[in-house]
């Protein structure tokens, strides 16, 4: 499955949908959405303000993630990072 394939299996987890970003700005709190490389990998993931509890499983499939925001998204457990 291509990292395209995951995010548009996270929109369906998450019941919104994510815009592509800029990868320098990605990190910005209110450019909730993606990033992708020239090779089409996700390397940045803005989720902000998201409620994700629990982790929708497709997160943990992205595999070629840089920068990952996830400010205010009530997360209690971070271990699908690891790994």
């Amino acid at each position: 499955m291509s990292d395209l394939d995951l995010i548009k299996q996270l929109e369906k987890e998450i019941g919104i949908e994510l815009q592509e970003r800029d990868s320098k700005n990605i990190m910005e709190y209110e450019q909730r959405g993606f990033a992708i490389d020239k090779n089409g990998n996700v390397i940045g993931l803005n989720l902000n303000e998201i409620k994700l509890d629990p982790v929708p499983p497709s997160l943990s499939k992205l595999r070629h993630l840089k920068k990952l925001s996830l400010s205010s998204t009530n997360l209690q457990d971070i271990s699908f990072l690891q790994g």
